[in-house]
Parts: structure tokens; C-alpha cells; sequence
């Protein structure tokens, strides 16, 4: 059985409010997620935002898959092991994923790893629309963690907003570290948009729609979609608004908390260099009659 996370129950109560005058698109897909989340799952990855690691190439007859050599003697277990991260729509648990992680890590030798952040393939999904971006990051870390063929380290591969994951993980954690990361089409700092998504043609993206623009920058929203959480609106970057929610805001040091740290280490930064200056001035100071 799927319950609604506790951080989501503060968000429906103004959105409910909201549906007495106009009906929000975002009920539509709260209560697919409560009562069917496989078919949730299943919209999520069929729609055009989705972006799944699909290798039809890979289902030839023809196609071998050769393991590299290791050159200067090297041995696999002396080589850094790799971890995946997905995009939106897709899921570790997805045969493409699978077949990216495992083919990988086969050619290279070494042990390969998709990272979820759910624990099956509708919540992984799911977790992908329906989960913020600082809380994936938070479950990509403790699995991470949890894992003890990657305590050593490991080299990221990120694709589409799995890269906000990988970078959010470098940013805040970094440990056990990441030796070097590829970004495939990646979100990593932010979108002003998600042009391939007609919100008169497929209800995800009108749920998404619906959440941007005014409405991407406060508490609510910001506190539900992932996406929203890495919308980056050029127009409004200069606003209160984003400053004082946006969660890109705070990664990109753009938000109020973080502008105010940096005023208070210049303020006492400059109460240094005055106090240095007068006990250079002292020895001088006591030869001046008064």
C-alpha cells in the first residue's frame, strides 16, 4: 500500500482550497499517486518530459559486448566502481537502466551500480516528479552509503535530472567522494523551461505547467516537485520570491540566507583587517601627545 509522505499533507490543504475556485491540476496526479500509483508510474514514463535510457541497438543478434583491458596491469578491484543515476520517467529498475549499469560496468571491469531513490519501480518513478530535489539527494546519500563496495569512492554518471542528484550529492555529501561525473543532457543548473512538454496534451505536463511559472516560487510547491525545485525562470532570478524558496536558489548561492552569510563574513572580514590595522597603529599611537 502507497501512503502520501508526511511533507506532502501541508501542500494539499492550500491546493485544496485553490480547486474550490479552479480546479488544480496537481489533485489530478495527488490522487493517482494515493490510489494508483503503478498507473502514476506508468503516465510519468510515458510522457514527453520522460527521458529513459532505451539501447534497441543493444537487441541485435550481432551486438557483443567485448570487456575492455585493463592496461598497465592494472586489476578491476583497483578500479573505481561506477554509479548511475536516472532521469525523470525513468527508474533503476527499468531494463534499460539495467542493461546501461551492467554493460558498463562489464566493459570496464569493475562494479556497477544504479542508484534508486525508491525501492521499486512505480515509488523509484515516482520519486522522480514527487520528491524534492534535496530529498532525493538525501536518499541517493544514504544508499550510497549503504553500499560498501562504493566506501572508497566511485565515478557518477548522471542522466537528465539525475544530474541535479549527482550534483546536490557532491555539493552537500561528496562521502564517500566522487573521483569525476558525467553529465548526459543534464539539468544541472537549473531550466528556464520544458519546451517539449504541451500542457494541453498529456496531464503531466499540465500538472508541471501549472506549478511553474507564478507559482514556482513558494513554500508549497517548492516543497512537492522536483522539478520545480531546479525551474530556473531567467525573469524572475531577481525576485524575492525565488530567493527566499527556491531550493536551485540556495545550490546556486542566488538565495537570501545564503546572500546574508556572505555579507556577514564581509562585514567581519573588514572588522579584522580594522583590528589589524590598529594593533599595527599602536606603537605609533603611543608616541602622539594628547
Amino acid at each position: 500500500m502507497y501512503l502520501l509522505p508526511a511533507f506532502l499533507l501541508l501542500p494539499i490543504l492550500p491546493l485544496a482550497q485553490l480547486a474550490e475556485e479552479n480546479h488544480h491540476p496537481l489533485l489530478d496526479v495527488l490522487e493517482l499517486w494515493e490510489h494508483s500509483p503503478e498507473v502514476l508510474a506508468e503516465m510519468i514514463r510515458s510522457s514527453p518530459i520522460a527521458s529513459i535510457v532505451d539501447i534497441p541497438a543493444m537487441n541485435k543478434t550481432n551486438y557483443k559486448l567485448e570487456a575492455r583491458v585493463q592496461k598497465q596491469g592494472g586489476k578491476a578491484a583497483d578500479v573505481l566502481p561506477f554509479v548511475f543515476a536516472h532521469g525523470m520517467g525513468d527508474s533503476c529498475f527499468n531494463p534499460g537502466m539495467k542493461r546501461i549499469t551492467a554493460d558498463a560496468g562489464k566493459h570496464a571491469g569493475v562494479y556497477s551500480t544504479c542508484i534508486p531513490t525508491g525501492d521499486n519501480q512505480p515509488t523509484d518513478t515516482i520519486h522522480g516528479f514527487f520528491m524534492t530535489m534535496n530529498k532525493n539527494v538525501e536518499v541517493f546519500a544514504e544508499k550510497v552509503r549503504a553500499d560498501p563496495k562504493l566506501a572508497n569512492g566511485f565515478n557518477a554518471f548522471g542522466f537528465s535530472q539525475g544530474n541535479s542528484v549527482l550534483r546536490g550529492y557532491i555539493q552537500k555529501y561528496n562521502d564517500p567522494p566522487v573521483n569525476a561525473v558525467i553529465h548526459v543532457h543534464g539539468t544541472v543548473s537549473g531550466v528556464a523551461g520544458f519546451p517539449q512538454c504541451d500542457p494541453s496534451k498529456n496531464v503531466i505536463c499540465k500538472a508541471i505547467a501549472s506549478a511553474c511559472g507564478d507559482a514556482a516560487y513558494n513554500p508549497v510547491t517548492q516543497n512537492m516537485l522536483f522539478q520545480v525545485d531546479y525551474f530556473r525562470d531567467p525573469t524572475r532570478v531577481q525576485s524575492q520570491a525565488f530567493k527566499k524558496y527556491s531550493e536551485l536558489a540556495d545550490w546556486n548561492n542566488e538565495g537570501l540566507v545564503v546572500r546574508l552569510l556572505v555579507l556577514i563574513r564581509l562585514l567581519l572580514l573588514l572588522l579584522l583587517l580594522l583590528l589589524l590595522l590598529l594593533l599595527l597603529l599602536l606603537p605609533y599611537l603611543s608616541f602622539i601627545p594628547f
